[in-house]
């Protein structure tokens, strides 16, 4: 006979495994703090190339301004000016990536632990279903002797 109970779990703790289940167990394997730095680091580089991209296409775009006033421009100022938007968008985009990545840690490590939760009650139905069988199974060789 087909344990309703035991089916529907085990269908939750299918669908979870392949959907979610993958992303939240290879994010266990970090502790919060080395996750979210492991983020953090990935955004410095993204934000990094993205702004040495848009740089690149605003120096092509004024590429003949920027020829003909090579000589008396002050690229102190001009580079204090880039690295002053440079650490904004970087500081902007880090407080983003910590604030995200913690709460997606957080939720992922609670439907992690509702994941093991629900293997531990299809482990005990088992284990109660195991226990009637064996059951059964001395009933019968009592009734056969």
């Amino acid at each position: 006979m087909i344990d309703e109970k035991k089916t529907r779990l085990m269908t939750k703790l299918t669908i979870y495994a392949k959907h979610d289940g993958k992303e939240d167990i290879d994010m266990a394997r970090y502790y919060k703090a080395d996750y979210v730095r492991l983020e953090v680091i990935k955004t410095i580089l993204g934000v990094t190339l993205g702004s040495v991209l848009i740089l690149a296409i605003i120096a092509i775009y004024y590429s003949e301004f920027l020829l003909d006033n090579a000589l008396f421009m002050n690229y102190k100022a001009l580079g204090k000016v880039i690295l002053g938007y440079y650490l904004a968008l970087l500081t902007i985009y880090i407080g983003i990536t910590v604030i995200a990545y913690s709460i997606k840690y957080t939720k992922s490590r609670e439907r992690l632990s509702k994941f093991y939760r629900s293997l531990g009650k299809l482990k005990k139905l088992e284990e109660k279903e195991q226990r009637l069988r064996e059951i059964e199974e001395e009933e019968r060789e009592d009734m056969e002797e």
